[in-house]
């Protein structure tokens, strides 16, 4: 059975900064490690942006940024631990690694060029209990370009672009979407792209 390994992500005292240099520095094969790895994020206003890749995960070891109890928002933006960056052309965060979880995190992306806030570009993750905002009109917000990802209890909102979509991504199958909320989309509060709306929950 994994062991889970958890590190700290704090404005200071903590093990890490930032998600970036915690990516980077824990970054390993979890399989033979027998793992699973969190960076829990503690209350103070993060600027930086992370892509979760390079890493060798299964079903049962796997990579999770969450917050601690009590850090995270209270339902309301910016009430809790939230990170943004004003990042062109990408995300805040960039999930390349299946089976990844982002758990009651608060994601912005202020650039208002071309960037968005959570890509889930490999499969089998999963985003519960967030927020996520935009500042440009042409990106998904939450862009879900893999098989059998599920977003639940999350708010997108205030996004100018698309609340959620395929990023042009063709016949993603096996999507969730569970008990979300869409507020004040740019474009469309779903935008899918060649999908097989049965797969919808």
């Amino acid at each position: 059975m994994p062991t889970t390994e958890t590190k700290t992500i704090k404005s200071s005292g903590g093990d890490y900064t930032s998600l970036s240099s915690w990516e980077l520095t824990e970054q390993t094969n979890l399989v033979t490690d027998d793992k699973i790895k969190k960076a829990v994020c503690y209350n103070f206003a993060l600027t930086n942006n992370v892509t979760i890749a390079g890493w060798t995960v299964d079903s049962t070891r796997y990579i999770v940024i969450e917050c601690a109890s009590g850090e995270a928002h209270t339902g309301t933006p910016g009430t809790g631990f939230y990170v943004t960056n004003s990042v062109d052309f990408g995300w805040i965060i960039n999930v390349q690694q299946q089976y990844t979880q982002l758990l009651n995190l608060d994601v912005r992306n202020t650039n208002t060029s071309f960037g968005a806030a959570i890509r889930l570009a490999a499969a089998n993750c999963l985003v519960d209990g967030c927020f996520a905002t935009q500042d440009h009109a042409g990106y998904d917000c939450i862009s879900i370009e893999a098989n059998n990802n599920t977003v639940r209890n999350t708010c997108v909102y205030n996004a100018n672009g698309n609340c959620v979509g395929t990023n042009g991504s063709t016949f993603v199958t096996g999507m969730v979407l569970d008990n979300c909320t869409f507020v004040d989309g740019g474009a469309y509060a779903l935008k899918l792209d060649g999908f097989d709306y049965r797969d919808w929950e």
